[in-house]
């Protein structure tokens, strides 16, 4: 890709980032935010989705959930995977606190005590994950 083109798509890539965060910070139980996948990991194109996760305050319903996901897709032109931290699995968490770009943080403590939380679990069962991918890819062989 021409150089051009990419800072096109990093200004889009801004762009976008920047009106995540508006529609997210005017939900007041949305506590802290990540944009993680392709759009971070400078992979994005004119058609990439967004990936987006959020943690709350307090439950929200899976009507709330995908009028959140349907005001960002409406806003920013492009389907929106939205991952509901509260109760994502596992690896899907340690994915997006380890390599997502944190784009809303109203309560900084909630946060660090969620990434704590994920990543002690993480690596309590990370032996087994790598013991799991090892036998998975020896029967493989």
């Amino acid at each position: 890709m021409s150089p051009l083109i990419l800072k096109i798509l990093g200004t889009i890539g801004k762009t976008l980032i920047e009106k995540v965060r508006k529609i997210l910070n005017s939900r007041s139980l949305i506590l802290f935010a990540y944009i993680f996948g392709s759009q971070v990991m400078g992979e994005a194109t004119m058609r990439s989705d967004g990936d987006v996760a959020i943690y709350t305050s307090k439950s929200m319903s899976w009507k709330e959930i995908i009028e959140v996901q349907n005001q960002l897709e409406d806003n920013i032109n492009r389907k929106v995977d939205l991952i509901y931290l509260n109760t994502a699995p596992l690896l899907l968490a340690y994915e997006v606190i380890s390599k997502g770009k944190l784009i809303l943080d109203r309560d900084p403590a909630s946060r660090v005590e969620y990434e704590v939380k994920v990543l002690r679990e993480f690596l309590d069962i990370r032996p087994r994950l790598e013991e799991y991918y090892r036998l998975v890819l020896h029967m493989e062989s």
